[in-house]
């Protein structure tokens, strides 16, 4: 059993396989927009129950995936277990590397690498065996790109964070991998 930071026990060997006719659950991050829209909208018409997390405040929930609070919120008042996770909430910045801030790099870290790890942190507890993280990097996450010195570095970021959370969460069923478009 592991206990989640909302004091729930979820015994991650007792959730079984569901029959494919029973209602699947999913969360998908920034699915206002972009990927994190067509990713949610497919779901829903594969038939899972859908809970979109997006910082607009549109939509099914304002989270801010950068804040370990609101995503440790979020997950604390899901009520059924997680299938699948895609994780698109990102920003992209170019901009030259002598001409980046700290504000600059900062950004798009907190919410591109580190969002990347509050989701899984939080939402872990609320899965099982054979659920499935889509955590969605870049092409520039495995080859750097020139003016993309911090962007590449947040989703090389994510490449790295997704391969060792695999190993670990592997032996429990759980999958992770990465898209990078």
């Amino acid at each position: 059993m592991i206990l989640s930071k909302s004091d729930q026990y979820v015994d991650l060997k007792s959730h079984k396989r569901r029959k494919e006719s029973s209602m699947k659950n999913a969360v998908v991050t920034g699915h206002m927009n972009g990927m994190g829209k067509g990713a949610y909208e497919l779901l829903k018409q594969k038939g899972y129950n859908v809970i979109g997390w997006d910082i607009s405040g549109e939509g099914d929930e304002k989270v801010d995936v950068s804040s370990a609070k609101d995503v440790g919120e979020a997950a604390a008042r899901l009520t059924e277990p997680i299938d699948a996770v895609v994780l698109c909430a990102g920003v992209w910045r170019e901009m030259p590397l002598l001409e980046t801030t700290d504000d600059d790099w900062n950004y798009l870290m907190n919410i591109n690498a580190y969002g990347i790890f509050n989701c899984v942190r939080a939402l872990v507890p609320h899965m099982h065996r054979d659920t499935a993280i889509a955590a969605i990097s870049s092409a520039s996450g495995m080859r750097g790109v020139p003016f993309e010195a911090a962007y590449s570095a947040s989703k090389f970021a994510v490449c790295g964070f997704a391969e060792a959370a695999a190993r670990e969460l592997g032996p429990r069923g759980i999958r992770i991998n990465v898209v990078c478009p």
